[in-house]
């Protein structure tokens, strides 16, 4: 049986999907679209959509693993930003872009592991990206370079503090936290 609010006419789609923008310093790891329908030939960041019940780190995590085998736990993706995006004339269906960001570990190596949907992966420095990057992840791709440093040893972008890198612990003073399965639960007692 249908939940009550189900009769209710649907003004709009919200699709959700995950990024993940893994780094080397100031390089970043994209791969080539290929046979996907959508900006083939473009450059992109590993992503895909967020399966129900999936936290939106969890999907970074999962689409990383998936789209070039770099296995991490999903707690290693720091949050950068969220994107809301639709297109003029007001259509139906939007989008919900959340990026996250993650050393690439130096033993490891991506691999592409989607033939059919990607021809090739690549590393690039933040400073010069390929001339077709899908826009809005050129755009948060031109934000990450302007935030990080070059020669930053820990290779995440530097935030200040109570940023968006902080909400982790800022959730956790509240008695909000995300466990294992990486499902968010209140610990307040």
């Amino acid at each position: 049986m249908l939940p009550e609010f189900a009769s209710v006419p649907v003004r709009f789609a919200l699709i959700p999907a995950a990024f993940a923008v893994l780094r080397r310093g100031r390089r970043v790891l994209l791969l080539r679209r290929w046979n996907s329908g959508y900006r083939d030939g473009w450059w992109a960041l590993p992503a895909g959509h967020i399966e129900p019940g999936e936290s939106c780190r969890a999907a970074a995590a999962r689409e990383l693993a998936e789209e070039t085998g770099v296995v991490l736990d999903p707690i290693l993706l720091d949050p950068l930003c969220a994107q809301h995006r639709t297109a003029p004339g007001g259509a139906i269906e939007q989008r919900a872009d959340y990026y996250f960001e993650a050393p690439c570990p130096a033993e490891v190596e991506p691999v592409l592991m989607e033939p059919t949907k990607v021809s090739e992966l690549a590393w690039f420095d933040l400073d010069e990206l390929p001339a077709l990057v899908v826009p809005p992840e050129l755009d948060v791709l031109r934000a990450v370079g302007l935030r990080c440093r070059p020669g930053d040893p820990d290779l995440r972008v530097r935030r200040q503090p109570g940023s968006v890198g902080d909400a982790d612990r800022l959730f956790e003073r509240r008695g909000i936290v995300e466990d294992r399965e990486h499902q968010v639960r209140d610990v307040r007692t």
